[in-house]
């Protein structure tokens, strides 16, 4: 069976500040209109799927206008693209224990972290 990739983009808003060791106005509260990227790859499921995505729509959507410094330390981009992957990985473990994951987190137009598993 060949592997199959899956993407879907959503645009998300949520406020953070960092706790940064020198001058920086990222240490003030402040908000982002996040674009979020995920790819899902494996084979195709019993019902001859990646995985649904609901499942990666559903995932994102729990950090939409949260504060996420109350979800994770410290609050920056990486520790966000981590977080979606982690979470994602779980989400997706009864439809596809095997799919493998690359989660892109957009801060800016110009700036992302990526995070891979």
């Amino acid at each position: 069976m060949p592997s199959v990739k899956i993407y879907k983009v959503k645009t998300i808003s949520c406020a953070h500040k960092l706790g940064l060791p020198y001058k920086s106005k990222c240490n003030e509260i402040h908000g982002h209109n996040y674009k979020i990227e995920v790819w899902a790859e494996g084979e195709l499921n019993t019902e001859k799927m990646v995985l649904d995505y609901s499942i990666i729509g559903d995932t994102i959507e729990v950090y939409d206008h949260k504060f996420l410094n109350d979800l994770f330390q410290p609050a920056t981009s990486e520790m966000f693209a981590s977080e979606l992957l982690r979470e994602l990985k779980k989400r997706a473990r009864k439809a596809n224990p095997a799919a493998k994951f690359i989660v892109r987190v957009w801060e800016t137009g110009s700036s992302y972290a990526e995070a891979t598993g």
